[in-house]
């Protein structure tokens, strides 16, 4: 519960989705460590692994992005966040953290859920 981005899922559900959030975060959390042994098994040593996953798996550096670091203290792990705005040019310094890279897109860029 205390990595992050699972607090604020927490304190943001209320009781929606049809669960209890604690469970609702608990069932993220598994599947976020499940991603990120699977990802660490499978990367093999002086290659690029490349996994796509949607912001809440690993905003903020939590969720994928926090159990790769705890399994695989060893594996360079990169994270890129994807910021939609209106006016490109004008994007606020808050959100351009939480990744090491930051791609900054237009409000209509298709998105997927």
């Amino acid at each position: 519960m205390e990595t992050p981005g699972y607090r604020a899922v927490y304190d943001m559900m209320g009781g929606g989705h049809g669960m209890e959030p604690e469970n609702f975060v608990k069932a993220q959390a598994l599947k976020d460590y499940t991603m990120a042994y699977n990802i660490g098994e499978n990367a093999k040593k002086k290659s690029l692994f490349l996994h796509f996953n949607g912001d809440f798996h690993s905003a903020d550096y939590g969720g994928i992005y926090w159990y790769l670091n705890e399994l695989y203290p060893k594996l360079e792990v990169i994270s890129i966040k994807v910021v939609q705005t209106v006016d490109q040019a004008r994007v606020a310094k808050d959100e351009l953290v939480g990744g090491d890279i930051i791609l900054v897109v237009p409000e209509d860029f298709t998105r997927t859920h």
